[in-house]
C-alpha cells in the first residue's frame, strides 16, 4: 500500500507529487494521458512566473516531465474512474489495475462541455475538444467559443498551419486584452460574432458546420471550447453519499484531497493549480502523520 496516490499529472498533480517526494513520502502518481493535462493546449504560457519569454503548452509539459524524472517519480498511466475507502484506506480501481493508499490526491482536471448542435455521421477524428487532438496541417479550423481558451485555441491552431473561424454565440468574444489584441492582429484568424450552429455534418476528409442565418462553413477540423466541469471519479457506495470539496481543498471523505482545476471552477490558471498541489501536499503529509500518531 503507498502513502499517497496522486491521480493526475497536470499542473497540479506534478506539484503535489514533487513535494511529496522531496519530504519523504511513498507516492505514486497516475495519470489517463500526457503529463502537463490541459495547459498543453496553449498557445503561449505568459503569466507564471519564472517563464520569462513564454513557452507554449508542449515545452511547458516536457519540462514537467523533466522534472518529475529528476526527481525520481515515475508516471503510472492508468485512468481511475471509481474510488473506494475502507478502514484500511483507499483502493483505487483503474482500468489497468487497483491502487492502494493511505491519502488520495485528485487532480484530475476538468471535462469540456459538448457542443449543442446535431452531429452527423462519424466525427470522432474531426470534432476535438482539445487543440492537442489536431494534427498539423492545412486549410480551415474553426473553433467554437468565445472564451480565453477559445482565442487561445485559434492561436495554437494558426501556428499548426490552420486558417481559423472562431465562431462566437455571443456579440463577442470574452478574454484578456493582451489575448485579443494577438487575434486580432492575426491575419489568419477571424472572429464570427453571433453565430448559432445548428448541425454538424462529417463528410470523407471534412466538416460542414451549418449556421442558423450564415452560409455552411466548410472546414478539416472543429474544436470546441464551450465551457469545462470537474471531472472527479465516482466514490464508493456505502462510503459516503456525495463528495463535498471544501474551500482549501479537503473533502468530507477523511485522507481524500481535490487540488487544481477539478475544484476551482472558474479559477482556472497554471499559478493556482500548482499552489493547490503543495497545498494538497502538506495536508496529506500532515494526515499521514495523523495516522501514524493515532496508532
Amino acid at each position: 500500500m503507498r502513502e499517497v496516490v496522486v491521480v493526475g499529472a497536470g499542473p497540479a498533480g506534478v506539484s503535489s507529487a514533487i513535494y511529496l517526494k522531496r519530504h519523504g513520502v511513498d507516492v505514486e502518481l497516475i495519470e489517463k494521458d500526457e503529463v502537463g493535462g490541459l495547459a498543453l493546449n496553449a498557445h503561449c504560457i505568459e503569466d507564471y512566473p519564472g517563464l520569462l519569454a513564454g513557452k507554449s503548452g508542449r515545452e511547458f509539459g516536457a519540462d514537467l516531465e523533466g522534472q518529475l524524472a529528476r526527481q525520481g517519480v515515475a508516471v503510472t498511466s492508468d485512468e481511475v474512474p471509481h474510488i473506494t475507502k475502507d478502514q484500511n484506506g483507499f483502493a483505487l480501481h483503474g482500468l489497468r489495475k487497483r491502487y492502494e493508499s493511505k491519502c488520495v490526491i485528485l487532480a484530475t482536471g476538468t471535462s469540456p462541455k459538448r457542443v449543442d448542435a446535431r452531429l452527423v455521421g462519424d466525427l470522432s477524428d474531426r470534432l476535438s475538444y482539445e487543440v492537442k487532438g489536431v494534427p498539423e496541417g492545412y486549410g480551415s479550423v474553426v473553433v467554437i467559443g468565445a472564451g480565453e481558451a477559445a482565442l487561445d485555441y485559434a492561436l495554437s491552431l494558426e501556428r499548426l498551419g490552420y486558417d481559423v473561424a472562431v465562431l462566437c454565440r455571443s456579440g463577442e468574444p470574452r478574454s484578456n486584452r493582451d489575448l485579443l489584441e494577438k487575434v486580432q492582429l492575426s491575419n489568419r484568424v477571424r472572429i464570427l460574432n453571433n453565430v448559432c450552429i445548428d448541425e454538424i455534418v462529417a463528410g470523407e476528409d471534412h466538416l460542414m458546420v451549418t449556421c442558423r442565418d450564415r452560409e455552411s462553413i466548410d472546414c478539416a477540423f472543429a474544436v470546441c471550447a464551450i465551457g469545462r466541469e470537474a471531472n472527479l471519479p465516482s466514490i464508493g457506495a456505502g462510503t459516503i453519499k456525495r463528495l463535498e470539496v471544501r474551500a482549501d481543498g479537503r473533502t468530507n471523505v477523511l485522507g481524500l484531497f481535490v487540488a487544481g482545476d477539478a475544484r476551482r471552477g472558474r479559477e482556472r490558471h497554471i499559478a493556482t493549480a500548482v499552489g493547490d498541489g503543495v497545498q494538497a501536499a502538506v495536508m496529506a503529509a500532515e494526515c499521514l502523520e495523523g495516522l501514524r500518531c493515532s496508532k
